[in-house]
């Protein structure tokens, strides 16, 4: 029969705590809400362009160009 108050006791002081951490995590977020939302970024394209030297005139010219922008001769494969 002893055990019984004390269980109960217990009961009530966890449901108590569990209620107080509830009422702080509240208050946490309606903290953080007020701050400015920060950005975050998932993805981030990175391009380079690969350059080789024309072969007639030794200008640089991308990797996919088919005709050298400074001379105009075709690419050679």
């Amino acid at each position: 029969m002893t055990s019984e108050p004390s269980e109960l006791l217990f009961k009530k002081k966890r449901k108590e705590a569990k209620k107080k951490r509830a009422y702080e995590l509240l208050q946490n977020n309606e903290k953080q809400a007020a701050i400015a939302p920060s950005v975050i970024i998932k993805e981030k394209e990175i391009t380079t362009e690969v350059m080789i030297n024309c072969t007639y005139c030794g200008a640089l010219m991308k990797i996919t160009s088919t005709h050298c922008p400074d001379c105009g001769a075709p690419r050679k494969h």
